[in-house]
């Protein structure tokens, strides 16, 4: 997907953040980069674990395809009483290519938009909670859904860690182990019923995104247009309507 690198900018960012057995901010250690599988463009680097480093590459190494073959290659060299360390491993994120496609401004405004659609949202929860709590106890809602939907991202992350103990058989000759089981079970039920419903309002992070200096398209303010801004938004307004319309209301005749 580097075909338009070349004719928007004439190098492509490197960005990597490598990590090892052990991350000592105080030890560096080397590796190189191949592209294209040409020896001619080795770029040796020398990087501390942990920490985020980038090397800019010409964006002529992107062929025709629009694609960059990059060889990473450890060319840490241990001690003798040192074997196996420097192994590198990263994350996700730890090892992508970046180039520019605009600026700040219109990515600032698109932020600002993002952002707009999801205080829309807030805006209806807290209509619809209001047709039917009194106002402490509709802020009180308001805010735990709203904490809820924003954790969304990192609750889905810590339960690849929770997971394990699902997998494990139920052990009906021990009532601790029972219980722990129906335990687990029921939190990650609940886990994953809130990120199922409140994913999309995490999906969202137009502020990471903008201090991060990445694109945010104008894709994903359709897509949080749509998602939460109509729909989501509309339900909560439809839900205050009918609830609204069964409320019976006091009429004062204005005779004491």
């Amino acid at each position: 997907g580097l075909g338009n690198a070349k004719a928007l900018s004439p190098a492509v960012t490197l960005q990597f953040r490598f990590l090892i057995d052990a991350v000592d901010p105080h030890t560096t250690y080397r590796a190189a980069f191949r592209f294209n599988g040409d020896d001619r463009t080795i770029r040796p680097v020398t990087y501390v674990p942990g920490q985020t480093h980038v090397l800019q590459v010409p964006s002529a190494y992107v062929n025709d395809d629009g694609k960059l073959f990059v060889e990473l290659m450890n060319i840490h060299e241990p001690g003798p009483n040192d074997f196996g360390n420097g192994a590198i491993n990263f994350e996700p994120r730890g090892l992508e290519l970046l180039y520019k496609v605009g600026n700040f401004e219109p990515n600032f405004v698109r932020a600002v938009l993002q952002t707009w659609i999801k205080l829309c949202f807030l805006a209806a929860l807290g209509v619809a909670c209001a047709t039917f709590l009194n106002f402490p106890v509709a802020c009180l809602m308001s805010f735990t859904i709203f904490l809820g939907a924003v954790m969304t991202p990192y609750l889905a992350g810590s339960l690849w860690i929770y997971a394990p103990s699902a997998y494990v058989p139920l052990d009906t000759s021990s009532l601790g182990g029972m219980v722990s089981w129906a335990f687990d079970r029921t939190i990650q039920g609940i886990s994953n019923l809130i990120v199922f419903v409140l994913s999309w309002y995490g999906e969202y992070q137009a502020r990471d995104d903008l201090v991060e200096g990445r694109y945010i398209s104008w894709t994903s303010i359709l897509g949080a247009l749509i998602r939460i801004g109509v729909i989501w938004s509309g339900i909560s307004l439809l839900l205050g309507y009918f609830v609204l319309r069964q409320r019976q209301l006091a009429i004062y005749s204005g005779s004491s």
